[in-house]
């Protein structure tokens, strides 16, 4: 009949979404299927795998990216910050610095500081007379010279001056290598770790800092000479490597640094800290790159300079560069891992 010819249609129509609906399924399932299957092909990081046909030459870090000698830049966060121990001197003429705060003592013709000694006057000079020393040089002479009604005949030869010490901080400037051959093997992630822990301390000596990068085919100055630690902190963080290795730049910026701020204070303590592996591969002189950075660590020798280097070289077959550049410059060396140990020692020893 014709209503039952219409109950039969109408059924069909309420089945069509039905089947639609199950199609949809079906389509869905086997995207989801294929995603898993897609999603095998990856680590669980959701990092590709490194196919061998597309890596390049460089140098590859643990966290995957390449550093090469002349490739792109690379900015490493700091690594572990340490106490640090024992790693810059206080001695001076034979006595320590013990006392926390400035760590050093130095002479000085100043009128501030500890009278210590007397001195001759220098071109003439008559200030800060050192009474007693004075007056030890004239008493020999006292029945020979008129003293028209004074206690004590002084002359001008008798004059004796003193001689001051006086506790101040160092003016360290740090030189750092952030040439390619850093940034492998997480060395720079370790070096800026060290600087900072350097950094640390020398605020609580009150010493002032500054700071030098060498990299590509030139040294910059990233820090002039300044007691804001902070500043330093900030210069370094944000420091990129790569590049060539041009030592001998960095080496005779700090060396012209340091003279021109020993020309304004003669009384400061300079002290250069490397921090480099000692691989240099860049001459601006024309001569062996490696030759150039030894004949400024001479210099930096001659003038006496006091210089500290740390060698950032973590390699299995070490060349033994830095340590070569130390004993040009007359400097103390240290690895990083020696500092780290230092700390530990230290603490072990005032726990004792």
């Amino acid at each position: 009949s014709r209503q039952e010819q219409q109950e039969q249609d109408s059924t069909k129509h309420q089945d069509k979404p039905q089947e639609q609906e199950s199609s949809n399924e079906q389509n869905n399932d086997r995207q989801s299927d294929q995603q898993n299957d897609n999603a095998d092909d990856y680590p669980k990081d959701g990092r590709q795998e490194d196919d061998p046909d597309n890596m390049t030459s460089g140098q590859e870090t643990s966290d995957g990216e390449e550093v090469a000698e002349g490739g792109s830049e690379k900015v490493d966060d700091p690594g572990e910050i340490f106490t640090v121990s024992k790693w810059l001197s206080e001695k001076s003429n034979n006595s320590i610095a013990k006392r926390s705060g400035r760590r050093s003592l130095v002479k000085t013709s100043s009128t501030q500081g500890r009278y210590v000694k007397y001195r001759y006057p220098i071109k003439g000079e008559i200030k800060d007379i050192a009474i007693d020393a004075t007056l030890c040089a004239a008493a020999p002479y006292q029945l020979y010279r008129e003293k028209n009604g004074r206690a004590v005949a002084i002359e001008k030869s008798d004059i004796r001056v003193k001689l001051r010490e006086k506790r101040t901080g160092n003016t360290i400037m740090f030189v750092v290598d952030a040439s390619g051959s850093m940034g492998a093997n997480k060395r720079m992630k370790a070096v800026k770790g060290a600087i900072l822990s350097l950094l640390n301390d020398a605020y609580q000596r009150r010493d002032k800092v500054g700071m030098i990068a060498f990299r590509e085919h030139s040294a910059e100055l990233l820090l002039g000479i300044t007691r804001s630690v902070e500043l330093a902190e900030k210069k370094l963080a944000a420091l990129p490597t790569g590049g060539r290795t041009p030592l001998a730049a960095g080496l005779s910026m700090a060396y012209d640094v340091i003279k021109a701020a020993k020309i304004k204070d003669k009384d400061i303590l300079p002290v250069i800290v490397l921090v480099s592996d000692g691989k240099a591969t860049y001459s601006s002189s024309g001569i062996d790159a490696f030759e150039e950075a030894m004949n400024v660590a001479d210099k930096v020798a001659a003038d006496k300079i006091k210089s500290i280097v740390i060698d950032a070289d973590d390699s299995f077959v070490k060349l033994s560069l830095a340590e070569k550049i130390a004993e040009a410059m007359k400097a103390d060396r240290f690895e990083i891992r020696e500092l780290q140990a230092q700390s530990i020692v230290a603490a072990v020893s005032m726990s004792l």
